[in-house]
C-alpha cells in the first residue's frame, strides 16, 4: 500500500473512530492515566534544561536555551467514543518563551475544546526508539522530507517508556498531542484551557526508529 493511500486509511478510520455523537458528553479527552509515568513525573522528557532541575512556579522560567522555547512532555491516555485508548502527549512549559503564542507561531495546530478528534497531520511526527523503547524527539517535515529546525520537542534523555504506554504506541500508530499548559497545572485548568480556546492539539504519526 502506498503512503498516501495508507494515510487516508488511517484519515478515514480517525473519522469513523471519532464520529457519532462525540460531543464533550461522550468524548471524555481528560480520562488522563498520568499513572502511567513510574516516576510521576514528566520531568525525565524534558527538553533543553533536564531532568533534575529546580521546581517550576508560574513566573521565574528558565530563559531559553539559544532563545528557543522549551516544552516538557507528560504521558497520557484517553478514550475514544467506543471506548477504546488513544495514547496523547501533553505539552508543559518548560522555559519563559514557551506557551500558546509560541505555538502557534511555531505549528499549524488547531485550537482544541476536547469535543472531537483534531485532523491528522502526517507533516507531524512523533519519532519512538524501538531498541530503547524511548520517545526522541516530536518534528514536522517539511515539503522536501526534511526536518523543520529546530523541533518542537527533543528528548534531553534515553529513558523507556512504561510498558502499558508502549504498548498502545504500537497498537495506535499515531497519537493526540495538545498543549501548552503550565507546571502543575491540574485536570480542571486543562479543562479551563480547552473551554477558552488556549489549547492547540494534533493527531500525528508515530515512526518506529
Amino acid at each position: 500500500m502506498e503512503e498516501t493511500q495508507a494515510a487516508e486509511l488511517l484519515d478515514d478510520a480517525l473519522t469513523h473512530w471519532a464520529a457519532g455523537g462525540a460531543g464533550p458528553d461522550v468524548f471524555q479527552f481528560l480520562d488522563l492515566k498520568t499513572d502511567l509515568d513510574p516516576q510521576g513525573s514528566a520531568s525525565k522528557w524534558v527538553d533543553g534544561t533536564g531532568p533534575g532541575s529546580s521546581p517550576i512556579g508560574k513566573a521565574g522560567l528558565p530563559s531559553d536555551p539559544d532563545g528557543v522555547p522549551a516544552y516538557a512532555v507528560m504521558l497520557a491516555t484517553t478514550h475514544m467514543p467506543d471506548g477504546r485508548p488513544l495514547p496523547m502527549l501533553i505539552l508543559e512549559c518548560e522555559t519563559a518563551g514557551a506557551g500558546l503564542a509560541d505555538l502557534a507561531r511555531r505549528t499549524d495546530w488547531q485550537a482544541w475544546d476536547g469535543s472531537q478528534l483534531p485532523q491528522p497531520d502526517y507533516n507531524w511526527r512523533l519519532r519512538v526508539d524501538i531498541a530503547t523503547r524511548s520517545l526522541e524527539c516530536l518534528v514536522q517535515i517539511d515539503p522536501d522530507g526534511y526536518d523543520v529546525l529546530p523541533h518542537l520537542w527533543d528528548a534531553s534523555e534515553t529513558v523507556p517508556l512504561p510498558e502499558p504506554f508502549w504498548d498502545l504506541l504500537d497498537r495506535a500508530q499515531h497519537v493526540l498531542i495538545a498543549g501548552p499548559v503550565k507546571h502543575g497545572e491540574d485536570q480542571d485548568a486543562f479543562q479551563r484551557a480547552a473551554d477558552t480556546g488556549e489549547l492547540l492539539a494534533v493527531v500525528a504519526r508515530v515512526r518506529f526508529m
